[in-house]
């Protein structure tokens, strides 16, 4: 059942980057930074909450999803430039050694955001940090090699 949310959470996260993708300006440039745990996102739930507070402290499968989270919502209310702040909790993750958090951040890469350019190498790194399992589900090792071979 676990498994299956995060493959649907993913989905999400393809389905809003893929749009993102769209509409990202070009000159988007900002690199990812920490994140801030007080940013603006709209509709925010106790099961929301419950993740960003348990990655505060350093749970790495809440970073991951606190930033689907918030891709969800994205997704609800078309608000692109939420990806931007997916984007650090995401990074969390990957870096505790979530593959989940690795394959969102290397979709991010490989389609950028308003303030995250697009970059084919990073994508392609973060893809690979997923695909090598990092103890991880393997639907997200699998679909991480999947989208790094499309690259």
């Amino acid at each position: 059942m676990k498994t299956f949310i995060h493959i649907n959470i993913f989905h999400y996260i393809l389905a809003w980057l893929l749009t993102a993708a769209i509409t990202s300006p070009s000159y988007a440039t900002q690199s990812i930074g920490a994140p801030t745990f007080t940013e603006d996102v709209p509709d925010v739930t106790a099961t929301m909450i419950s993740h960003r507070e348990a990655c505060k402290v350093y749970n790495y499968e809440n970073c991951f999803l606190y930033g689907a989270d918030i891709i969800q919502i994205a997704n609800k209310e078309n608000r692109l430039y939420l990806g931007d702040i997916a984007a650090p909790y995401f990074l969390r993750a990957c870096r505790g050694h979530y593959a989940w958090g690795c394959a969102s951040l290397g979709t991010i890469y490989k389609n950028g955001t308003p303030k995250i350019a697009a970059s084919v190498e990073l994508a392609k790194q973060y893809y690979e940090m997923a695909c090598q399992g990092l103890g991880n589900p393997s639907q997200a090792v699998q679909l991480a090699c999947d989208m790094e071979k499309s690259l």
